[in-house]
């Protein structure tokens, strides 16, 4: 495939619409985001973040609705033990598209590799998404990403992350597959508060047309520990 004939195959109804999840619908267009929203450094037992901010969400008919909308949205992570804790994540496109509110909403456990006081932590994050239109679940999604925080430099905790991922609207037919990545540095403004920077890019492929789809979603967020 030519770069020049990327954007007319990311259009067209059946194209692949992942975030750890995909997939478009019988819905006009809907919006997905990737990003992980990792904590500073693991969590601990008992500790958690709730983060909130703004995102470009991905947009699954590119050439119909739009690259991206403009969204928000945001996560609470609670760490039950050492080495394992939970996330729920929600976004929401900004403005509504066909008389439409868009969004999703995601669950991901977090279970550490290595021990937490090692130099590059590890950890293994499965995830399901749902996507939603118009108050309807219109898209489901689940990845498994490979996870590592790596060296802290004073302020900055950056983190990366790989993985692959598959989406479907009905649970009988796999609709798309793909690979998801992410990149991400969380700075210290205080003890409890964060500021996170994070870009996610999805490569994914659909199964029915044969097609390929790219698309990166930057995202800013504030987080809190507690």
């Amino acid at each position: 495939m030519t770069t020049s004939t990327l954007p007319n195959r990311l259009l067209r109804p059946g194209a692949l619409t992942l975030a750890l999840l995909l997939l478009s619908s019988c819905a006009s267009s809907l919006v997905y985001s990737p990003a992980l929203e990792l904590a500073p450094s693991p969590l601990k037992q008992n500790n958690g973040q709730v983060m909130a901010g703004g995102e470009l969400l991905a947009e699954t008919r590119p050439n119909y609705a739009g690259l991206y909308a403009p969204g928000y949205g945001g996560s609470v992570s609670y760490g039950f033990s050492n080495v394992v804790s939970l996330q729920v994540k929600v976004w929401q496109a900004l403005y509504r598209f066909d008389g439409e509110t868009r969004g999703g909403g995601s669950g991901s456990a977090i279970v550490m590799l290595n021990d937490s006081t090692a130099s590059t932590r590890l950890a293994v994050i499965p995830t399901f998404a749902m996507l939603f239109s118009g108050g309807s679940d219109d898209g489901h999604g689940a990845s498994l990403l490979i996870a590592a925080w790596l060296p802290s430099w004073g302020v900055l905790h950056p983190y990366v992350a790989l993985g692959p991922a598959a989406g479907w609207v009905n649970l009988s037919h796999l609709d798309g597959y793909g690979l998801i990545g992410n990149i991400g540095a969380a700075f210290t403004i205080t003890h409890s508060f964060t500021l996170t920077f994070e870009l996610a890019g999805v490569l994914g492929f659909d199964v029915t047309d044969d097609l390929t789809s790219v698309a990166a979603t930057p995202k800013v967020s504030l987080g809190w520990l507690f």
